[in-house]
């Protein structure tokens, strides 16, 4: 809803891929998590001793202009986006593919709306450490 052009945009088929995954890298649900070290070892000039929890801020990383040029911008043909919107390697999310499918379908059916979807108040989020979602979302799909 705040970007609609990017809706729009989204109902060439061919974009509708890469961008779910461009709409989780820019907005994911996962904004970080710990992990508890099991041995010594360095990050970057700090050393992380056995025991040390060290926190990962995921958002952060998919705003990584090293990695994503452009990163506070929705691109839907974003090739390549190896964004941690679910995590990677051994600690992605299980529901990585049904999140993905969940979002897809999502637009789809935006997309398929007889009237566009608008804001009928302010958004309100779930006040959490890691993961992010929506407690309340008053939409009217009146024109």
């Amino acid at each position: 809803m705040r970007h609609p052009e990017a809706l729009e945009q989204l109902r060439d088929e061919s974009l509708l891929d890469t961008g779910v995954d461009e709409l989780i890298r820019f907005d994911g649900p996962a904004q970080g998590t710990s992990r508890v070290a099991t041995r010594r070892t360095t990050i970057g000039d700090r050393v992380i001793e056995p025991g040390q929890t060290v926190l990962t801020l995921m958002a952060a990383a998919n705003r990584d202009p090293d990695q994503f040029p452009r990163p506070d911008e929705l691109v839907l043909d974003r090739s390549p986006n190896q964004h941690l919107g679910f995590g990677w390697g051994p600690h992605a999310c299980l529901g990585t593919m049904f999140g993905q499918l969940a979002v897809k379908q999502l637009v789809i059916g935006l997309l398929n709306a007889p009237a566009p979807l608008k804001l009928a108040g302010t958004p309100v989020r779930r006040r959490t450490a890691t993961v992010r979602g929506l407690d309340v979302l008053p939409v009217t799909f009146r024109q």
